[in-house]
């Protein structure tokens, strides 16, 4: 993966991210990510499958330490997730969101 954005409000407009993502098994997939904007940040994750309907995810990103959990399920062409981070300013924020899939 690479990619860019430019958050146009910021005090930095650009950034640059470059990752990787690794499936060791059919039901476990890896993904780490670098990114720099304002300063550099490290983001690893892992996502287990089960059943092709249930997903449990964690990981963590640096500068601040933020770990997070989360889990999804997949029914026919829909897809919802619920995440919770632990952010080290915000504290903990839950996430919710729906997706359809095709």
């Amino acid at each position: 993966m690479i990619g860019g954005y430019m958050p146009w409000l910021e005090k930095h407009p650009w950034g640059l991210r470059f990752g990787a993502s690794y499936r060791p098994t059919p039901t476990l997939l890896t993904t780490i990510e670098t990114e720099h904007c304002q300063r550099f940040r490290l983001h690893y994750g892992m996502e287990y499958c089960y059943r092709k309907n249930y997903f449990l995810r964690a990981g963590f990103a640096t500068n601040p330490l933020v770990l997070t959990f989360g889990g999804g399920l997949r029914i026919s062409h829909y897809q919802i997730d619920l995440s919770i981070e632990s952010h080290s300013v915000l504290g903990i924020t839950p996430q919710i969101s729906f997706a359809l899939c095709f």
